[in-house]
């Protein structure tokens, strides 16, 4: 995205790593890149998300990760939203970390009219059965 300076991508990769750590076998947000190309995805599918995220970028400039992300979100709630959407969006866009959560992408999953649906199956609603019928009668109309 031409209007993001490479400054304004290293503020956004310091606020992300706030915000996204490495921790647990799961990467930081700079380690995937999110600041990068994902961070161009997100705002070429979330155009709107542009203007509040560069003004608050420019607003924290010269600020930490942790000091930049508390100062947006006591001062422009609508740039710290749209910090964080685009951090976690573009994380989880990314293909690493789409792998480690088990997470294949979306899929076509037919639809089979025949098959009886999942939620009759496995119980879920075996105790909603088993209760029978009941309802709460409603008042009668007295127009």
């Amino acid at each position: 995205m031409s209007s993001l300076t490479d400054a304004d991508r290293r503020v956004f990769g310091r606020m992300a790593d706030y915000l996204i750590p490495e921790a647990e076998g799961m990467p930081s947000a700079t380690m995937v890149g999110v600041s990068g190309t994902l961070l161009d995805a997100v705002l070429a599918a979330r155009p709107d998300l542009t203007e509040p995220l560069l003004r608050g970028l420019r607003l924290v400039k010269d600020l930490d990760g942790v000091a930049g992300a508390n100062r947006l979100n006591e001062t422009d709630p609508k740039a710290f939203h749209a910090v964080t959407l685009a951090a976690s969006g573009g994380y989880y866009m990314s293909p690493e970390v789409k792998q480690l959560i088990g997470y294949p992408g979306q899929e076509s999953r037919p639809f089979d009219p025949d098959k009886t649906t999942d939620y009759l199956d496995d119980g879920l609603l075996a105790p909603v059965m088993a209760r029978g019928p009941i309802f709460r009668p409603t008042p009668s109309n007295t127009a």
